[in-house]
């Protein structure tokens, strides 16, 4: 099984601790590396983020079009979407363990693909759309979502918040399925 590690690494803690996981996995017969950056994901089995909900989010989209699972470590403030504390994390080597026998549940989570003005971004949960404040002759937001030529809906407003949730219910195209692992979902 290949790992990778991923976390802000301009923070000394996670850097370091990003430098222990791979050096312990290594040791246990995984095979780790750390991962720097999003093109270092595309070859890996499983992704261990150390980090909180933010530093998820920021990889979520390319792990998820690659197909790459994700262990949340929380080393971060609020740590909805990861696993385990940071204080847990020796547990982490016995639940590899546990998915290479495929005995572990896997939570997928909907990603949302958003394009505006030729930039595409990736949404995990929900959407926020806000009209740009700082442009003077920005007055209201006029927002088309559609699933494709024929389907589309409109509104106006300064802003909106789209839960996945109802940009399901009006079938708008998912990018991808986020999987998450989840240890309490062991058989």
């Amino acid at each position: 099984m290949k790992i990778g590690v991923f976390g802000n690494l301009e923070r000394s803690e996670i850097r370091d601790a990003a430098l222990r996981f791979v050096d312990q996995l290594n040791k246990k017969g995984f095979y780790a590396k750390r991962v720097c950056t999003e093109k270092d994901v595309k070859d890996l089995d499983v992704l261990i983020v150390l980090g909180g909900d933010g530093t998820i989010l920021h990889i979520a989209a390319k792990a998820a079009l690659c197909g790459v699972k994700i262990i949340g470590v929380n080393y971060g403030t609020l740590g909805f979407l990861t696993e385990f504390e940071r204080e847990d994390a020796d547990e982490i080597f016995e639940f590899l363990t546990t998915i290479e026998k495929s005995e572990c549940k896997i939570l997928r989570r909907s990603i949302l693909e958003v394009s505006f003005n030729g930039k595409t971004s990736y949404a995990l949960n929900e959407a926020a759309l806000q009209r740009n404040y700082s442009d003077p002759d920005s007055q209201i937001m006029r927002t088309k979502i559609s699933k494709g030529e024929n389907d589309e809906v409109v509104f106006c407003g300064d802003g909106a918040l789209l839960p996945l949730r109802v940009l399901r219910r009006i079938r708008c195209r998912l990018a991808a399925l986020l999987p998450i692992l989840k240890r309490e979902s062991c058989f």
